[in-house]
């Protein structure tokens, strides 16, 4: 049975915790569901028969219990993707009995041929089937993010560091999977969830961890595809952490993690940041941000299109959060020493006080402060520093072609032709003896001037 590849809903975990509280009572109670016998039928010559019946077995009660629960809610239409739920609970069982992909071929055919026993309304129509492996995994790591928003603390060894530590990475895989790894209909749901959660943070721990008040979910940008377009500048930060061979036309430096660790995580997530449970946790990612971003404009400062980075970083990511590093300057000028945000706030102040400075009274005059200092360079100054930028990786120079080569002289012709213009340049210089001449090239040593220049002899070693 070949895997569908249909669009398939990942919005399906909202009734999570009731579908886990009908699943306990479905494991004791499956053997005795009288429409479940045809399960009994599957034809198997191998280890997997009484597997792989009981799941089928226990599918049949789950339906029916969820059907008739579902009742039960006042707008039963708000909770009624449970068929879509069932589908991936029985992928997901199958996976965690590393049942094989024929026998689970054979499970998915026997109900499809049976289900009408059980379901008259054909609300199972069409909604079993094997999903493919790139949703399942999208959902399944949902699913986990679901789990444990409902989860209680005995689930995790009754610690609430354990428990909260566990959602963030959870939480933090949704993304990078979302927007590192291009997946829109999870970003979608992540969106939904954050709803969900912003109503009511961790049902079933309340007042159980000494936490005064739990960090909001922060507020997610929408995806955006990193498909090329005319315009070079356009997700100029995706494209400076995922590739290298990007950097070159424009002179900019990687972003890597090595140096830059934060500001590479937020751009890889397109400017969203991961979870923080802990204040304090969130505002030392924050500054590690700001921090690094700062040195980064710093170090590039002469580059024509550091302007375009450092405007869509202002524009996607620190405007959003700017009330909160408003807050995180504040609390450092009243004395925050011993925090880590408070340490990093003084180092930048220190190293990068004028640009610190800046931000704090106007992220837009740091931009224009930019483009004005790029404005007063000199046509020279800026080729200087694109020849600089260009061949800083000596590796890459036997990469680069003549075109790439001829294309930085023409400018460097022009500069020299205008300046000629200005003043006299002279075209020879004063013959004197060379002293300096090693013996092996002694027959240059009495080189004489012909009209005016002088010949100057090379012989590599």
């Amino acid at each position: 049975m070949e895997e569908v590849e249909e669009e398939k809903d990942y919005d399906i975990f909202k009734d999570l915790d009731d579908y886990e509280t009908i699943i306990h009572q479905v494991n004791r109670e499956y053997s005795d569901e009288p429409q479940a016998n045809f399960c009994d039928s599957i034809t198997f010559t191998n280890e997997y028969k009484n597997q792989v019946s009981v799941l089928c077995r226990k599918y049949v009660s789950f339906f029916k219990k969820i059907k008739h629960n579902n009742r039960s809610y006042s707008n039963p239409q708000d909770h009624k993707k449970y068929p879509e739920y069932l589908n991936f609970w029985i992928r997901h069982q199958l996976e965690l009995q590393s049942i094989s992909k024929y026998d689970r071929s054979v499970l998915y055919i026997h109900l499809k041929n049976n289900y009408p026993q059980f379901d008259k309304e054909r609300e199972l129509e069409n909604k079993i089937y094997c999903i493919n492996e790139k949703d399942y995994k999208s959902m399944n790591i949902l699913y986990d993010l679901y789990k444990n928003y409902y989860g209680s603390l005995h689930e995790y060894k009754t610690e609430c560091n354990y428990f909260f530590q566990s959602f963030k990475e959870n939480y933090d895989k949704c993304l990078y999977r979302c927007y590192f790894g291009h997946d829109s209909k999870l970003c979608d749901v992540m969106k939904i969830f954050r709803e969900l959660y912003d109503k009511q943070k961790f049902p079933n721990i309340q007042n159980q961890c000494h936490i005064t008040s739990y960090t909001s979910l922060p507020e997610l940008s929408d995806y955006s595809s990193e498909k090329t377009t005319d315009s070079e500048d356009f997700n100029i930060g995706y494209k400076l952490v995922k590739t290298s061979t990007f950097s070159k036309p424009f002179g900019l430096p990687q972003i890597k993690g090595v140096n830059y660790k934060e500001l590479n995580e937020l751009i890889r997530l397109q400017y969203n940041m991961p979870y923080y449970y802990d204040d304090e946790m969130k505002k030392n990612f924050m500054m590690k941000i700001l921090y690094q971003f700062i040195k980064y404009c710093r170090e590039n400062k002469k580059n024509e299109k550091l302007s375009s980075f450092m405007k869509e970083f202002i524009e996607k990511y620190y405007k959003k959060n700017e009330n909160e590093y408003n807050d995180i300057f504040a609390d450092c000028k009243i004395g925050c020493k011993s925090k880590i945000y408070g340490q990093l706030y003084k180092s930048c102040k220190e190293n990068y006080g004028d640009d610190l400075l800046l931000i704090e009274k106007n992220v837009n005059s740091y931009l224009e402060d930019q483009k004005t200092y790029i404005e007063s360079l000199s046509a020279l100054e800026v080729w200087i520093f694109k020849a600089q930028s260009l061949f800083q990786d000596f590796g890459a120079m036997s990469r680069i072609s003549p075109t790439v080569i001829s294309t930085m002289l023409t400018p460097l012709s022009s500069i020299f032709r205008k300046e000629k213009k200005r003043r006299k340049i002279p075209l020879f210089f004063p013959e004197r003896s060379i002293n300096d001449v090693k013996n092996h090239n002694s027959k240059h040593m009495k080189a004489k001037s012909k009209r005016g220049k002088i010949r100057f002899a090379y012989q590599p070693n």
